[in-house]
């Protein structure tokens, strides 16, 4: 079975065949990703409130967006976004 394609910038998992996200038509998109949640009733998960999804679907947990072993990671993105990090010289 082939791997489906996950958004680089939402981490949405596409159906079989697409190759371009619905909710973000000019993100990269690669079949390079590795772990997934499913998302059903995102107003009523803390998963998706962590993750920042608002929309139901399959989200890929890590996905590596080019071949330098640079990756978003959706998790530790999200995170940063909560914690509101910022440095101090």
């Amino acid at each position: 079975a082939k791997k489906p394609f996950a958004c680089g910038e939402c981490g949405l998992i596409l159906q079989d065949g697409v190759d371009q996200c619905p909710r973000q038509p000019s993100a990269q998109t690669t079949t390079d990703w590795q772990g997934y949640v499913i998302i059903i009733h995102p107003s009523r998960s803390e998963i998706a409130e962590r993750l920042n999804i608002d929309q139901p679907g399959r989200y890929a947990l890590k996905v590596n967006i080019d071949k330098e072993d640079k990756h978003m990671d959706i998790v530790n993105r999200t995170e940063n976004k909560l914690l509101n990090r910022v440095e101090i010289d």
